[in-house]
Formats: C-alpha cells, sequence, structure tokens
C-alpha cells in the first residue's frame, strides 16, 4: 500500500498496490476542504483528472480508479487538499 500522512488534518492510503485492474485511493479529512486528485505517468503527464476542485466535509472517502485500459508501469496519484500537495506512487502490472 502507499500510505501518506500531511500534519494530522488528511492523510490518503492506496489498496492494492500494485494493482492490475483497479485500485482504491482512501482519504480523510478532519475539517471541509477543497479537493483536487489527478493520476499522472511518471513524466508528470496527468492521464485522469478524478477530482477537480470539489468542496468536501470532513470524512472517509474511498474512489475506486479503473487502470485495466493503462500499460503496465508506474504511475503518480496526485491529491491537493486546500492547497497541500501529496503525492503516492501506484504501479499497474
Amino acid at each position: 500500500t502507499g500510505i501518506a500522512e500531511d500534519d494530522n488534518s488528511w492523510k490518503m492510503e492506496i489498496f492494492p498496490n500494485p494493482a492490475s485492474e483497479q485500485f482504491t485511493i482512501h482519504y480523510q479529512i478532519t475539517q471541509p476542504a477543497l479537493v483536487s486528485i489527478a493520476l499522472q505517468d511518471v513524466m508528470g503527464k496527468e492521464i485522469n483528472t478524478i477530482l477537480s476542485l470539489q468542496v468536501q466535509t470532513n470524512g472517509e472517502y474511498d474512489l475506486p480508479i479503473n487502470i485495466a485500459e493503462l500499460p503496465s508501469g508506474i504511475y503518480m496519484v496526485k491529491i491537493t487538499i486546500n492547497n497541500r500537495l501529496m503525492m503516492a506512487k501506484v504501479m499497474k502490472y
């Protein structure tokens, strides 16, 4: 799993990792926040915009991401919550 934490106000986990067909982004925020999530290739090119500047209340979220059509390789999940950036690596086999 890929796990990232930022100053206890939010955290993110990706599972399963590696994945073949789908992975889930699980994240938790402790206060209302503006959320953006994108999937990028290793060169930084955005492949999929999952959320774009969406206002979310505090709580836990699970976002299943279908990667069945993507070639095998390493990808980055880029999550921005209230202008704080976090990156996590996911591998597709």
